[in-house]
């Protein structure tokens, strides 16, 4: 219960967050993402947005956290900046173990995650926005 709790506070702070990310007039570049688990298990893809040239996350320390089941492609809808140039993607799959036996404060903290991808967003895109998880080594 008190993982659903938390899990609800983050999704629903980095939506309010994500809504204000952009200060530019301009408006945001909206696409869908699609994050498929083919692993054995439920995983919590943390998804933050990174800019190289401020070398700090968008909005800062905030993510969104997306559950996918064991199998399952999940489409999300989600958006970036216009001006995505200097944005990259970091996307971190935690498998459900560790979801359970760790806070997300120690997860950051101690770098707990199974894999870690890191992209661009011309990359992503270029991966028709498919992120594809496999716990096979």
């Amino acid at each position: 219960m008190r993982l659903i709790k938390l899990l609800t506070i983050v999704i629903v702070f980095s939506m309010i967050c994500t809504s204000s990310m952009c200060s530019s007039d301009e408006p945001n570049l909206e696409f869908e993402l699609l994050l498929e688990n083919q692993s054995k298990g439920t995983v919590w893809f943390r998804v933050s947005l990174f800019n190289i040239e401020k070398d700090s996350y968008i909005p800062l320390g905030m993510y969104h956290i997306y559950i996918v089941r064991s199998g399952k492609t999940e489409k999300f809808r989600t958006e970036v900046p216009n001006d995505y140039n200097n944005l990259y993607f970091e996307f971190v799959v935690i498998n459900e173990e560790n979801v359970k036996n760790y806070t997300q404060e120690e997860l950051i903290e101690y770098s707990i995650y199974d894999k870690k991808y890191f992209m661009s967003y011309n990359e992503l895109k270029s991966l028709n926005y498919k992120i594809s998880y496999s716990d096979d080594k």
